[in-house]
């Protein structure tokens, strides 16, 4: 039977030979999660007409246009090619109105775990503007918040609260632990 951490594990009857010949069980690690879909850590950058910063911990698709950063700015930058947007050659100001209506919750995709646990771990720092960076490229939808926003109001971080509130982060998120925001 499968051990009782590996639960929801797809059991099954094969061995793989080692170089020793001995064959060692992997029954056991058969259907467990490694990571999102994407990989351990890692999430779509999602595209905005105006240049963003490029994460390490983000994957972005080929449709966008890309500044590549090469000595000692080694940053990477994104944006929807366009014409309608005058070209930043740096990121937004923080209050740029553009930045903070594009830093709102969207639909999710598949890697709604991975962004939840990155924006809690930002909700952890009390950062209200690397949290608005976040929200704008990323597909962060509304219950990826929840978690972020419990720790943010434990931590009395009230600018990522009220950062995440004006995002449209579900007010009566629960964190799954304490049961209340």
């Amino acid at each position: 039977p499968p051990h009782p951490t590996c639960m929801g594990a797809t059991p099954a009857k094969s061995t793989m030979a080692a170089d020793s010949g001995a064959g060692a069980d992997v029954s056991d690690l058969r259907g467990l999660p490694r990571g999102g879909a994407l990989g351990p850590g890692k999430f779509l950058f999602r595209g905005q007409l105006f240049w963003q910063e490029l994460l390490p911990e983000q994957v972005a698709t080929s449709q966008l246009e890309f500044r590549i950063g090469i000595g000692e700015d080694n940053r990477n930058f994104a944006r929807i090619p366009n014409d309608k947007v005058a070209s930043n050659q740096e990121p937004l100001a923080n209050d740029d109105p553009v930045l903070i209506s594009a830093a709102q919750c969207v639909q999710g995709r598949e890697d709604e775990d991975e962004v939840a646990k990155a924006l809690r771990g930002l909700c952890t720092w009390g950062d209200h503007v690397k949290l608005r960076r976040l929200m704008a490229c990323a597909f962060v939808p509304p219950r990826a918040c929840s978690g972020g926003l419990c720790e943010a109001a434990r931590l009395g971080h009230e600018e990522v609260v009220r950062e995440l509130l004006r995002a449209r982060a579900l007010p009566g998120a629960s964190d799954g632990a304490s049961s209340k925001t």
